[in-house]
């Protein structure tokens, strides 16, 4: 499981590395994702799109794969409440896929710090942002 904090407009979810990268992630059959747009929190995947309920005031979303359960869920980082879940046969490996709007975007998954972000001065969990070949804005700690 991973936690990520935002501000503002996201979505986030996993996708098949196959999954184009020159749209919206959720608009097409190889991603699903969760995401918050004004005050609305919806699902898509494959261009199908579906409002699910969530607390305006949600700022750490916490997303669980469960491959073996053929499960993707979304969570209330926070109080631990569940928001809603995908059930789907992944056929091949997926990767996380974030886009945000605006602000920027911190993962804190207990995973090693990637070798394009600098973390020489972290403190109070906040890392330098690096560019990246993978991801715009991101910052990351451990």
């Amino acid at each position: 499981m991973f936690k990520i904090c935002f501000l503002f407009r996201y979505a986030l979810g996993v996708a098949y590395k196959s999954a184009p990268k020159n749209e919206w992630s959720g608009k097409n059959s190889s991603s699903w994702v969760f995401s918050r747009c004004n005050n609305n929190f919806l699902v898509r995947h494959n261009n199908k799109e579906s409002i699910v309920e969530a607390s305006l005031q949600l700022r750490r979303v916490g997303v669980l794969l469960d491959y073996d359960n053929n499960a993707l869920s979304f969570y209330d980082a926070m109080n631990s409440q569940h928001i809603y879940t995908f059930d789907v046969s992944f056929l091949l490996p997926v990767a996380p896929t974030f886009m945000i709007w605006n602000k920027s975007l911190m993962i804190m998954s207990g995973l090693p710090v990637p070798d394009f972000v600098d973390c020489s001065e972290q403190q109070e969990g906040i890392c330098r942002q690096q560019d990246s070949p993978y991801v715009s804005g991101m910052k990351s700690c451990h």
